[in-house]
């Protein structure tokens, strides 16, 4: 997760050290984030419930910008908004189910959504937890080197100055005026020296509250590459809990699905929230948050709770019994363990297989960038094969990477003419904001091509921003000749995201796709992403990747679902059991669901 070629920079920032300056540091931010809740639970009926609400600090009954609220045993989740209210509409709940609010600093707050069903309004007081703010112990030197506040002015102007003038989607999920409170509480934090932690942390907020999925934060190769002590397991969270996927260290034996309860004295749930308001993720989406801690646990625990000298963690085996290990867990650099992970993950990049019993294809994609090679020699097997059902998988890392391939799959599955997209907005033709601070330029090699080769090329649309018209994916496309007519049955997940949530959203409007999984990770109808920008902060050298395309597909938006993914057809959650022996339940699922129907 370092500077890449398209989307990628680590996301990543350790807690600082609770002394004198790190409590200012948190003060201020607690002023953004203070806690006050009013529920109000209105349900005609068990299948239809809105919860609406407003959260207070105990103490100071001052408002909290970003608190959690979600509900248990479910991906269904919202954040609360500048005034600390929210609203959660649910389809249906169960007796079992509880509503979870969580913030970093305070205690967790739960309770069973079948005792709200009486109440008109609940205030919560939510309580500040110490435990929240022990000291994290920070070895590297990278990590406490100081900055003057003319060196953090110089920074933190040039990082919201890009973002205001430039970045397309700043106020598309964060009102703008709670990104100037932010602004306000910050640059008030900048009167003081930081550390780089601390001031890491403070542009690490600011990316995570603009929930885009593109725009991420990164530090330099110099952390990146330098050895360290990585936390020794690859997890799993699955609901609250949190389970070994595989051991890092070869001496550490512990089989897949073994419980960890304790990690240097934080919880599971400790550990989620002090991560998760900088994970960034489209609009309020939860499960591209949750693939992310998933898939980079060792990375975050080190970056945004400890970096830790050694590891004292407590764990639940398969048979239940508890036990305690002290680890110094791997000896490597990050940039090693993730070159070897990219590795051992990799698949195909597609892959084709046909079920003559049941006439059904299963197409996996890991890598789109080879569809010109393969689609069409794919769909004519699928059609002298007499394919009747046609199972597209698109989870996991990677899927349709680029939007031209979108337009290139989906033409196999209409027989008429069509639009992918209907448009791409930009903020701003200001090129002159642009200098030697910006590490890559989309369309451009040097500052003077920025201007000739994009911004000159906008075209101003007379409602506030400016359009982009330079792709061969924005004009009408023709289906392909070998169309699929049959089932079509799209697998997705959380790492469902960008190009591959727009095929899902577009194909999920077809009368014959259904889709199957969980919520994919990225906006039904839009995202900001496209020509990114990369930015590295003069004196601290933080990276930051500005997207500059709201990119908006060809379909009716609909407003009660915005800022979230597509919703299954299926929701099929993931077992522990199924987890421990490796089944894939998704991909079981719609087999079973094609047998039956036959």
């Amino acid at each position: 997760m370092q500077f890449g070629e398209k989307g990628n920079i680590s996301m990543q920032s350790p807690i600082c050290n609770i002394n004198n300056r790190t409590k200012i540091f948190l003060s201020g931010c607690s002023i953004l984030f203070n806690i006050l809740l009013y529920f109000s639970v209105a349900a005609q009926n068990r299948e239809n419930i809105t919860i609406k609400g407003v959260v207070f600090d105990k103490e100071t009954k001052e408002m909290l910008i970003g608190a959690s609220i979600r509900i248990s045993n479910t991906s269904k989740g919202t954040l609360s908004d500048g005034s600390g209210r929210f609203g959660l509409e649910l389809s249906s709940v169960e007796n079992k189910d509880s509503l979870i609010v969580t913030f970093i600093g305070y205690g967790r707050y739960t309770i069973l959504l079948s005792h709200l069903e009486n109440q008109s309004s609940l205030e919560i007081a939510m309580t500040k937890q110490t435990t929240f703010l022990k000291e994290v112990v920070v070895h590297s030197r990278f990590w406490l080197k100081r900055y003057t506040p003319k060196e953090l002015n110089e920074d933190y102007a040039k990082f919201y100055t890009i973002m205001e003038n430039v970045h397309t989607g700043l106020f598309e999920y964060l009102p703008e005026k709670d990104w100037q409170a932010l602004k306000d509480s910050s640059l008030q934090l900048c009167k003081y020296p930081m550390t780089h932690s601390e001031f890491y942390r403070l542009i690490a907020l600011h990316v995570g509250k603009i929930r885009n999925a593109h725009t991420r934060h990164g530090v330099t190769d110099r952390w990146y590459r330098k050895k360290q002590n990585i936390f020794p397991f690859n997890v799993k969270y699955l609901d609250d809990k949190l389970y070994i996927y595989e051991s890092l260290v070869s001496d550490l034996s512990f089989p897949k699905g073994c419980e960890i309860t304790m990690i240097n004295g934080w919880t599971p749930l400790q550990i989620r929230d002090m991560i998760w308001p900088y994970i960034p993720a489209d609009g309020y989406n939860q499960t591209s948050k949750t693939a992310e801690l998933n898939d980079y646990f060792p990375w975050f625990f080190s970056l945004f709770v400890e970096e830790a000298g050694s590891y004292e963690i407590r764990l639940k085996t398969l048979t239940g019994d508890e036990t305690i290990i002290s680890t110094p867990g791997l000896r490597d650099s990050f940039n090693r363990l993730s070159l070897q992970q990219l590795s051992k993950w990799k698949k195909t990049a597609l892959e084709l297989q046909i079920d003559d019993i049941l006439k059904t294809a299963y197409f996996r994609i890991e890598d789109s960038r080879v569809f010109k090679d393969s689609l069409k020699t794919y769909f004519q097997r699928i059609h002298k094969r007499g394919v009747q059902n046609l199972i597209i998988d698109l989870r996991g890392k990677g899927g349709i990477r680029e939007e031209e391939q979108v337009a290139e799959l989906y033409a196999y599955l209409v027989i008429e003419p069509f639009y992918i997209y209907d448009r791409i907005e930009v903020r701003s033709n200001d090129h002159t904001i642009f200098d030697k601070d910006f590490t890559y330029k989309p369309y451009a090699r040097s500052l003077k091509e920025i201007k000739e080769k994009y911004f000159s090329k906008l075209i101003d649309s007379g409602q506030g921003h400016y359009l982009w018209q330079g792709e061969s994916y924005m004009k009408e496309t023709r289906p392909a000749r070998t169309s699929f007519t049959g089932k079509v049955y799209i697998l997705v997940d959380g790492r469902n995201y960008s190009a591959s949530t727009d095929f899902t959203s577009l194909a999920s409007q077809l009368d014959n796709v259904t889709v199957i999984g969980e919520e994919t990770g990225g906006e039904y109808r839009s995202y900001i992403s496209g020509a990114i920008f990369r930015l590295k902060l003069p004196n601290s050298k933080i990276g930051i990747k500005v997207p500059t395309w709201k990119t908006v597909t060809a379909i009716e938006e609909d407003p009660s679902n915005r800022g979230r993914g597509v919703f299954p057809d299926y929701t099929v959650p993931v077992m522990l059991d199924d987890f421990i022996k490796g089944n894939d339940v998704v991909k079981d699922f719609a087999y079973k669901l094609i047998a039956d129907k036959n």
